[in-house]
């Protein structure tokens, strides 16, 4: 397919952003046949150009492994719309300009929102809605055996914004 067509059976735009945030924070529990983790949306853009089905939008739901290390890629279905993946059920397609076009947004979220001055306020604000139980959910975990969980390899414990 070429990138008209793509876009008429995805929704490519609100995707780049949504991938670009989720590369900054490393959320990679996605993989292209991977059938958990987000729900598949079909906007009811319903036309010939995309035999009446829809246009699909990715809503992930699952974000417990960001932060990496992670399972997988983040190579998830409309990825590998546009780039080869080696990941289960992935496949050697390419688009150039889809391609094009997200390098564009990642380089626009990177240079306008990950700038100190830019992503500090807005960390600062939704910590401050977990800093009064931010210590004891620390206290909970910190020994916990490690098939649960544990942050016994955190130096310190978390205070309500960063200094």
């Amino acid at each position: 397919m070429d990138a008209v067509s793509d876009c008429h059976y995805a929704n490519y735009t609100n995707w780049y952003l949504f991938h670009a945030i989720g590369e900054a924070i490393r959320n990679y529990d996605t993989w292209p046949s991977g059938n958990k983790n987000g729900v598949w949306y079909f906007e009811p853009l319903y036309g010939p150009t995309n035999n009446d089905l829809g246009r699909l939008t990715v809503l992930p739901y699952d974000l417990t492994d960001t932060w990496g290390p992670t399972w997988n890629g983040g190579e998830d279905l409309l990825f590998n719309g546009i780039y080869p993946s080696s990941y289960a059920g992935g496949d050697s397609g390419t688009n150039l300009l889809l391609q094009f076009e997200y390098h564009n947004v990642v380089r626009e979220v990177r240079d306008l929102l990950f700038q100190s001055d830019q992503i500090n306020p807005v960390i600062d604000a939704h910590a401050g809605i977990i800093a009064p139980f931010a210590p004891a959910d620390y206290t909970r975990w910190l020994n916990a055996q490690p098939s649960t969980a544990s942050y016994s390899g955190a130096h310190e414990q978390p205070r309500g914004s960063r200094d």
